[in-house]
């Protein structure tokens, strides 16, 4: 990521209380740690987590003790937990980490990627239609969601490329990027898709190699 002091969207209003869920997982707690880091005190950072199997408290310790940090746990499948923390920390903006990941594990317990990575991010959709506060929600996908590659002849992926996810995984963040493209068309939420490849590094759960 690029820092600069200067760097602003015309037209576009500026964060100033960021939600972060799934904020406790790897990916999620980095950054967390790097707008702490980072940025000072320029936002007030909210990391929202249920603690699940693969997320740690240790993700954030090295920020906790700021006073722009709070640690809320909560589900993002419970909209009065998601209803509490929008409402209690005046949460402006939203960048949403928190899914069930890992393509293997999809294969065996698939209900609750679905439940999780879909039923989840229409909660804190309509919660956030609702509250009518929120002026940006960046939803973390994945590039799996594109399918597979031909390994004999790889291409790049475009973003205009149609979608053919391949397991219960990329299926379910496939089906999360539909209702938030009719979020963004129907109540006009501010929403913006970024689909990652493969992260890997320090603090990383075991279970995968990358996540």
């Amino acid at each position: 990521m690029i820092r600069s002091e200067h760097t602003q969207l015309n037209g576009v209003p500026v964060p100033k209380s960021v939600l972060v869920t799934g904020g406790a997982g790897f990916i999620g707690g980095w950054f967390v740690r790097h707008l702490l880091q980072t940025y000072g005190d320029r936002y007030a950072v909210t990391c929202f987590d249920n603690l699940d199997y693969c997320a740690s408290v240790n993700k954030f310790k090295a920020v906790s003790q700021l006073s722009n940090f709070h640690f809320v746990r909560g589900n993002v499948c419970t909209p009065k937990d998601v209803e509490n923390a929008l409402r209690n920390y005046h949460i402006d903006s939203i960048v949403h980490f928190a899914a069930r990941s890992h393509v293997d594990t999809s294969l065996n317990d698939s209900l609750s990627f679905t439940q999780t990575n879909v039923i989840g991010t229409q909660v804190l959709l309509e919660v956030a239609r609702e509250q009518g506060s929120i002026r940006r929600f960046i939803h973390v996908s994945t590039d799996e969601v594109y399918g597979e590659n031909d390994a004999q002849n790889p291409t790049a992926f475009t973003e205009e490329q149609s979608l053919h996810p391949t397991n219960p995984y990329s299926a379910s963040k496939a089906a999360t990027e539909m209702i938030i493209q009719a979020y963004r068309k129907s109540f006009h939420i501010p929403l913006i898709i970024v689909r990652c490849n493969n992260v890997f590094g320090p603090r990383q759960y075991p279970e995968s190699t990358y996540s």
